[in-house]
This record gives structure tokens, sequence and C-alpha cells, in this order.
């Protein structure tokens, strides 16, 4: 990764400034040295940054060595950061939900901003856009569940292709590397090392609540041999019988 003091349109790079930094300590204090600030960027995007302590002189050989040790979790970050999108977007349909129960509860019908935002936020195969979202009783409802869905499924697998691009030693990640500061979070820090371990632990977790009816479907759908799947997975025999009993 090359490592600049000019910001760019397009590509992963490291922007480097050389100078006072400051470290929060907590709401109310701070302190400063001179150091670096290394950000780590796709485009105009930050994915991630560093501040350290250092002289002047030292700056760009440590920027060097921090951008290389990163560079093999870029797209990992990049999966994450969009995801976090997602998030933010999930988060806001949800909250629409209980907002459009409420009204359709209290009033029996929706608010026209509710109207706005489904028709804004719905695509084509979630909503037949002939009928009368006011006037037809919990369809506003309907159809903001399918957007929730398309949103859940889009983050799962944000998610789980994040963990498929993580180094394979899930090294390198120091513990001073945070997000980079955002206008939906509060003040930092943010660990970055953190957030990615809870972002990639929960694909994970997603990924194997699928092996059971995965391995199932091999040995009974696919017809694969308990002795083949063992080969390519590694899960071992027992379990596998455990998994499926009745296998032939």
């Amino acid at each position: 990764m090359e490592v600049t003091t000019e910001a760019r349109e397009t590509g992963v790079y490291g922007l480097l400034s050389v100078g006072m930094q400051q470290w929060r300590v907590d709401a109310d204090s701070a302190w400063q040295a001179p150091g670096l600030r290394l950000e780590v960027r796709a485009g105009r995007e930050a994915l991630a940054v560093i501040k350290l302590e250092c002289s002047a002189g030292e700056a760009e050989e440590t920027a060097q060595e921090c951008a290389a040790e990163i560079e093999p979790w870029v797209r990992t970050l990049r999966y994450l950061s969009v995801t976090d999108s997602l998030k933010t977007n999930l988060s806001m349909v949800q909250s629409t939900i209980e907002q459009a129960r409420e009204e359709q509860e209290g009033w029996g019908r929706l608010e026209a901003d509710t109207v706005d935002f489904i028709l804004g936020w719905a695509r084509e195969d979630e909503f037949d856009r002939s009928q009368d979202l006011v006037g037809v009783y919990g369809l506003g409802l309907q159809v903001l569940r399918r957007i929730e869905a398309r949103f859940a499924r889009q983050v799962a697998e944000g998610r789980r292709r994040a963990l498929a691009h993580a180094p394979a030693t899930f090294d390198g990640l120091h513990e001073l590397w945070e997000r980079p500061p955002s206008g939906y979070r509060p003040l930092g820090p943010h660990s970055l090392p953190q957030w990615v371990a809870a972002e990639l632990l929960t694909g994970w977790a997603l990924t194997r609540d699928q092996r059971d009816p995965l391995l199932t479907w091999a040995v009974k759908g696919a017809k694969l041999s308990r002795s083949e799947v063992q080969r390519i997975t590694s899960v071992s025999r027992s379990t596998i019988n455990r998994i499926i009993p009745d296998a032939g």
C-alpha cells in the first residue's frame, strides 16, 4: 500500500500527516505529542486510522510499517464499511416499522411521511405500486417487513464476505488502530480490532448455524458419502453420524 500526503479519488492508500497529534483521555481531557496520523482510505472513504507518537524523522518509516501491517485486512474492512452502512439503513427501517405500527394501531392508517419512506425504499418485487398503502390496513407493515428482511440478508452476507477475506491467522491489527470519525458515532476512541472481531464473530456464527443443514443436504440430498463429507470439511465422523443418524 502506498503512503502519501495527498488525498486521492480512487485506489487504496495511506494518507499521512505528521506533526502534533492529540489523544483523547476522556470526555473532558486529552494529551498531545509529536507524531503521525495515518488514515487508510479507499478513494475518499476512510477505513481505519492510527495515531502514534514519534519524531518527524521516524514518521515515514513507521507509517510504511503500519500500512504493511493493515494491508491484508483492507478487503475485509471494505466489506465491513459497506455492511455498516447497511446496518444504519436496517436500523432506520426498524424504527419506521415501530412508527408504522403505532400509526396503524392509533389512527388506522399511515402518515404521509411513513408512506413516502416506504415508496422511497421499496423495490418492485417488494411492493406493487398500484396498491393503496394508506387504504389497505396492514399493507405498509408488510412492505416494511420485506424491506427489513432484504437489509438483514445484505448485512449477513456482508459479514460472511468480510470473514471470508480476513487473513487466515487473524493477526496484524495493532490495538491502536481505530475506526474513523463518523457523524453518527459518539466521540471516540473506537477500537478497530474490537469492532472487526465482533463483526467477524457474528459472520462466523451465521455460517456455523448453516453447518448442520448443509451436511444433512450433502449426504441425504446430494448423496455425498459420509467419508467424502469428512474429507472435505474435516468434521469428525462421529459428529456427522450425530447430525445425520439415519443417513444411508
